[in-house]
């Protein structure tokens, strides 16, 4: 018998995240290590060292050009990514494993519903005529709202993996928006930042919702409805959901809320047609349609709120904050991100927790810790593979971060050496790379000028050459001697910290 961790945090961009933890794409294996490590808090107890597994939301990430090797295969765990399609870096959701953990199994989002239900049916409990029941409830919640199982799944939302004793869904969930909000997203044609924060005041609670994002919201609802029901009333598996809910449950998981809680009596959901959805215009109203969906569907899949299991009326413990206001600084925030946990498995569960003494996002991490004794020995003595979606699978995790002395190889005839560096398609020659370091990304630096006014203006130094979101913090002065560069190695100066 031992003791298994898994962790759900929000981290608000994978990237950036990582730089504002202090960790570099090289050093990012360490970064899973003390993802909930804080060494400045003095109670060590805190600190949860080297999870089992790690469920991270809204990573922002694309699969073309953010995940390598180093991200997508750190150290000691195995990755599965669900990202956004089209190469957007929005939304997003990855699920880390460590190797002594078992992974029998895992999918991507909700289609395998519809391409292969018996995928997590390990012990052939579905029978012919829920198959027909399952293509059926389909059908019906594409036509209710006019939105297909594959088009909820191209915004990369949930990551499935089966751990033989449960299934574990990491999911983030759709938030609920304006239609202020919504035309800003447009126009601005940037990357979605989805946190609780547009329920913190009176005006935003008052705005019309868009009409399509909330079709989004309550089909994403419906098939996450519909997935409960085949794994655990067809497949008789126990769930473990891990997330951001974007959802507030009771009025104590909230500093303020505007009076959008204040009736507690909740009639029974009941579905709604698309001509009733038109029809919801305000904020309020939508959202609580949504919540009041969410806990009809803890009820009707025997789910429990692991961490009210444990602490049922603690007060002023939050999971997201508003940055803008600096509402951490004062406790002011909402408990949105849970673990929803299957009622016959909450007896193996020895504590839950939030760990609010991490930092580097809007969000903290949540922590579950179960009881189990066969996962380890399940995976070592079998030798089991991963799935086929684990990303050292990807050509791109595949290939191996390349090392200096790669790029000071000179070719037998003198002429370029080419070089594909983690899948970008760019070449260098050999006469550049003896000249320019390489980033912490492990590619060339490109040599830069300060142009502000000051003592270094005009002066020349090597940076990272990617894009400002993932560029790294390499730096380093290019010293001039002899009307000649030469480069200043020291590695005190190569990194900024």
């Amino acid at each position: 018998m031992r003791e298994l961790s898994i962790i759900s945090f929000n981290v608000n961009g994978l990237i950036s995240f990582t730089k504002r933890r202090g960790y570099t794409e090289s050093t990012f294996s360490k970064l899973i290590d003390n993802i909930c490590v804080n060494d400045e808090v003095t109670n060590a107890n805190l600190n949860v060292k080297s999870p089992d597994i790690i469920c991270l939301q809204e990573c922002k990430m694309s699969f073309g050009d953010d995940l390598n090797n180093s991200i997508g295969c750190p150290g000691n765990y195995e990755s599965y990514f669900s990202l956004a399609e089209n190469n957007k870096r929005y939304s997003g959701v990855a699920t880390y494993c460590s190797k002594r953990t078992a992974v029998i199994e895992a999918a991507r989002g909700f289609s395998w519903l519809e391409s292969n239900p018996y995928q997590f049916d390990i012990n052939q409990m579905i029978q012919t005529e829920e198959l027909q029941e399952i293509e059926f409830n389909i059908s019906k919640i594409k036509d209710r709202y006019g939105i297909s199982i594959s088009e909820i799944d191209r915004e990369g939302r949930c990551v499935i993996t089966d751990h033989k004793q449960f299934l574990l869904l990491n999911l983030y969930v759709p938030l609920l928006r304006s239609k202020a909000e919504e035309k800003e997203e447009k126009e601005k044609e940037a990357i979605l930042i989805e946190t609780q924060n547009q329920i913190e005041t009176q005006a935003e609670l008052s705005e019309a919702v868009c009409p399509e994002r909330l079709k989004y919201r309550l089909a994403f609802q419906e098939y996450l409805n519909l997935l409960l029901h085949v794994l655990g009333n067809a497949c008789k598996r126990n769930v473990i959901l891990a997330g951001d809910f974007n959802i507030i449950l009771e009025k104590i998981d909230c500093y303020d809320d505007c009076g959008i809680l204040d009736n507690c009596k909740l009639a029974p959901y009941v579905s709604t047609n698309t001509e009733e959805i038109s029809e919801i215009s305000s904020f309020t109203t939508a959202y609580m349609h949504i919540r009041r969906m969410n806990i009809e569907m803890i009820k009707e899949y025997c789910l429990v709120d692991a961490y009210r299991h444990y602490y049922p009326r603690t007060s002023n413990k939050y999971t997201c904050w508003n940055q803008m206001n600096q509402s951490r600084i004062r406790n002011q925030g909402t408990r949105i991100d849970l673990f929803l946990v299957s009622k016959g498995l909450i007896s193996e569960s020895i504590k839950c927790e939030i760990l609010d003494h991490i930092y580097g996002s809007d969000h903290c991490p949540i922590l579950l810790i179960l009881k189990t004794g066969e996962l380890e020995s399940s995976y070592n003595n079998e030798k089991r593979k991963p799935p086929g979606i684990c990303s050292k699978y990807l050509p791109q995790c595949k290939q191996r971060q390349s090392t200096i002395s790669q790029f000071l190889t000179f070719s037998k005839n003198g002429g370029q050496i080419n070089k594909t560096i983690r899948g970008h398609d760019f070449k260098i020659n050999n006469k550049i790379s003896l000249n320019h370091p390489q980033c912490k990304h492990g590619i060339p630096c490109v040599k830069k000028k300060v142009t502000k006014s000051g003592i270094n203006k005009g002066r020349l130094y090597w940076s990272c050459s990617k894009s400002d979101q993932q560029k790294c913090n390499t730096f380093s002065w290019i010293e001039e001697t002899n009307s000649n560069c030469k480069t200043n190695h020291d590695l005190k100066n190569f990194v900024i910290r």
